[in-house]
Order: C-alpha cells, then sequence, then structure tokens
C-alpha cells in the first residue's frame, strides 16, 4: 500500500446489495467490482475522493448505459438509478482508458456518457448479457489486453516526468512539495505541475491530500475493530490528528470514528 493508491468508495461498500470485488493483475487496473441498486435504495450515496477514473456500466431491463466518471474533489452526493446492476472498472490514477475524444479534463468532478460505439455498444452489450461477474471481467480483461497492444508507449520527457512525479507521491505519502520534487528532477515547478496535470486533471498538491485520505480509509477498514486514530493518521503521512480529522470529513463527509462503526455494523451484518 505504501507504493501505490488503493482506491475505495464508501458508499458501495456500507450501501449497495452483493457489493463484490476482483482485483486485478492488469498493469493500470486497480479492481472490478460489481453491485446492484434495488428500488428506493437509489439516494444517500456518495463519492469521495480517490484520484481515479472509473468505467461503470448501468444495467437494467431496458439495457446498458456506460459512463466515465473522474475522481470528486470533495465528498459529493452520488445518485444511483434504482433496480439496476453495475459493473465497474477502477483504473490506477493517470491510467485510465480513455475513448477516443475524451480527456481527464472532461471527467474529473464529473460523470460523463460514453457513447463510443467500441465501448458503449459492443463491449457493454456483452457484459450486459453476462451474468457472472468473473465472467464480466474476463470479457473487459480481454478487451483492454487487445486495445493496450495497439497503442503505441508514450516515450517522451513529459511522460517520464509525471511517472517520477506520482511514485514519489506514493513513497511519501503526498509530502512532497513542488519545489523539492523540482530539485530532485531537473525541471521546473511549473513544468512539474504542467505535466501531472495533464494526466490527472489535478495538481500533485490535491493528489498528495487524496493519497493519504484513502490511505486512511484503507487503514481504518483493515483496523476497524481497533482503530488508534492518532497512530493511524501519523501513518498514513498526515502531520496530526486534527489534520486528518480536517481532511477525512471534507472528504468523506464523516468523521474517521462513524466510518469505524459503519463498516463494524456492516460487519455484524455480515455474521449475523
Amino acid at each position: 500500500m505504501k507504493n501505490t493508491i488503493l482506491p475505495v468508495q464508501p458508499s458501495l461498500l456500507l450501501m449497495t446489495d452483493g457489493y463484490q470485488r476482483i482485483d486485478s493483475n492488469l498493469d493500470g487496473i486497480s479492481h472490478f467490482y460489481h453491485y446492484s441498486v434495488k428500488d428506493g435504495k437509489g439516494k444517500g450515496f456518495h463519492a469521495v475522493p480517490d484520484g481515479s477514473t472509473d468505467l461503470l456500466f448501468e444495467i437494467s431491463e431496458h439495457g446498458v448505459s456506460t459512463y466515465m466518471g473522474g475522481t470528486v474533489l470533495q465528498v459529493k452526493e452520488w445518485e444511483m438509478e434504482e433496480d439496476c446492476t453495475y459493473f465497474g472498472v477502477r483504473f490506477l490514477p493517470g491510467k485510465a482508458l480513455f475513448p477516443q475524444g475524451m480527456t481527464i479534463g472532461d471527467v474529473v468532478d464529473a460523470d460523463v456518457c460514453v457513447e463510443n460505439q467500441d465501448l458503449a455498444g459492443n463491449l457493454a452489450e456483452k457484459i450486459a448479457l453476462e451474468k457472472d461477474f468473473q465472467k464480466q471481467a474476463a470479457i473487459f480483461s480481454d478487451y483492454y489486453i487487445r486495445v493496450k497492444a495497439q497503442q503505441l508507449p508514450r516515450e517522451n520527457s513529459s511522460a517520464e516526468i509525471e511517472k517520477f512525479i506520482r511514485r514519489k507521491m506514493y513513497e511519501t505519502a503526498g509530502n512532497i512539495s513542488i519545489a523539492e520534487l523540482a530539485k530532485q528532477s531537473g525541471y521546473s515547478a511549473c513544468y512539474i505541475r504542467r505535466c501531472f496535470e495533464t494526466v490527472h486533471g489535478i495538481s500533485p498538491k490535491v493528489f498528495g491530500k487524496f493519497i493519504r485520505f484513502q490511505r486512511m480509509l484503507h487503514s481504518i477498514g483493515e483496523n476497524a475493530d481497533q482503530a488508534q486514530m492518532e497512530a493511524l493518521a501519523a501513518d498514513c503521512g498526515y502531520y496530526d490528528q486534527s489534520h486528518m480529522m480536517k481532511d477525512f470529513k471534507k472528504f468523506s463527509g464523516m468523521t474517521p470514528d462513524g466510518y469505524r462503526k459503519e463498516l463494524l455494523t456492516l460487519e455484524q451484518k455480515k455474521e449475523a
């Protein structure tokens, strides 16, 4: 966990029906996920910042709709269609597979309907017709491997500096300044910021905040029954507990302890 970001959306864990997740070993994909939203349960969801981009297939008796959504910038209401099943792909930061004509700038803090025939047509129909989650993931994986094999690798200075910045951000839990990145890379602060924002749609500073927040979500999830907030905050890169509390409330809409209690309640329901 220390050298990457493992994006999680608490509302999907806590509020959907039958949430499932399959971690991916494909370069650029964090995981696949699957859930349903029953009648009367489409409201009350919230998206939280994760620095990532999602491709989401919304499947109903009327057909399938395809959406791409980038990271939100703070906690944001996320309305779901009821009586639908969802299959999603969560790309790692900077790794999203965009349809032609779409960029990261189009999807940051937004959900965009995909009209690309390849993604929203043939692929979406195959996924919608397949009811088994693992087979849906396999269908997308095959498609992803074919498309990536046809893409030319980015071999330029801006691509390399973006990778360098992202690696340093992960290594330091986002606690590295633009000035220090400029010093270590030999490039100007302006160039560094521009390279990063072109790929991620947000600044390195904002991305650093999302890294710490997501690590805190994971840490609470792994230690829900005995979470010591002060120790977890320090381990996740926060200067102190008040710093963590401020960001956590802004990004999740709840307190760390509130999130911990929600997770414990969910575990109790599963065991009942």
